[in-house]
């Protein structure tokens, strides 16, 4: 029987990250140890004056990250990690009870471990909805009756390696391990996770989308928040690229000539009038922190 090792990096903390733990409780695959990569240092104190430590159900390790960046704290993951397979979720994701079971359908429909799975991200603005998402396996199954051109789009099919998204996505220890870990270089927000599966894909491992396996990602982020990682992802991109000087690795990704001339050909008074116009967007859209949230049992 395959266990799986499931960690979660955690930095500043907010009342989704406890529904998270919550939420695996009703896992319906068992078999599964939590791993909390603790980059605030500060991990244990809110969970003993939460009094969530006595709701848990599953075995909980708490490891002190060295507070560098995600892809550090994802690699002391990997190597605590004491299972066949690793699993990653972010800490503002809240996993639907077949999430674990349906990647474990995955790793047992193959004969090979040269496989990686990622789930499926549903995001949303709080959890009052997620009775809509109640019998969402059923509305996948239907959905290709109703809606046939929908078929291609949720099915369960290798995935490109610039799909290398790491909330819901699982391999094998030892593949992470063979593949050299995240690049630890990648010190902030963006391409880490891109760059280690370019890694898995030259390896020859596959990705494998299952779009059963459903987590639910609440991501509040405020105008600032999401410049600030528009910035540090640019940062990173170019790290990548510099890194194998590969120019296909800019091509898939959507970046060439082109749109470098056609993003250099447009005004600045425009762009400055496109950044007004997204700031006052998300500044009017922006989820309100500090809400109190409540998990529903039947997630």
């Amino acid at each position: 029987m395959l266990n799986v090792s499931l960690i979660i990096p955690f930095k500043d903390y907010n009342e989704i990250f406890l529904n998270n733990l919550l939420a695996l409780n009703y896992q319906e695959y068992k078999n599964f140890e939590v791993l909390i990569i603790d980059n605030s240092l500060k991990l244990e104190e809110i969970l003993k004056g939460s009094n969530i430590l006595n709701k848990i159900g599953y075995e909980l390790k708490i490891i002190k990250g060295d507070g560098k960046s995600r892809a550090s704290a994802r690699n002391i993951g990997i190597l605590n990690a004491k299972n066949d397979i690793t699993l990653f979720l972010d800490a503002d994701m809240l996993a639907h009870k077949n999430l674990i079971k349906e990647h474990i359908k995955i790793y047992k429909s193959f004969k090979n471990k040269n496989i990686a799975t990622i789930g499926l991200e549903l995001r949303i603005n709080n959890l009052s909805i997620l009775n809509n998402f109640n019998n969402y396996l059923d509305f996948i199954n239907n959905i290709h009756y109703n809606y046939p051109k929908s078929r291609s789009k949720l099915k369960s099919r290798k995935l490109k390696w610039y799909k290398f998204l790491t909330g819901n996505l699982s391999s094998y220890k030892e593949n992470f391990i063979k593949a050299g870990l995240f690049d630890e270089a990648f010190k902030t927000y963006g391409f880490e996770d891109l760059e280690l599966g370019y890694r898995f894909n030259k390896l020859g491992i596959n990705l494998i989308f299952n779009p059963l396996s459903v987590c639910y990602h609440l991501h509040p982020l405020n105008f600032n928040q999401r410049t600030k990682n528009k910035i540090e992802s640019i940062i990173n991109l170019s790290l990548f690229f510099n890194k194998y000087k590969n120019k296909n690795i800019l091509k898939v990704l959507g970046i060439n000539i082109f749109s470098d001339i056609l993003y250099k050909s447009i005004p600045k008074n425009i762009l400055t009038l496109i950044e007004k116009k997204l700031k006052e967007y998300y500044n009017n859209n922006n989820i309100k922190e500090n809400k109190i949230i409540k998990l529903l049992e039947d997630i």
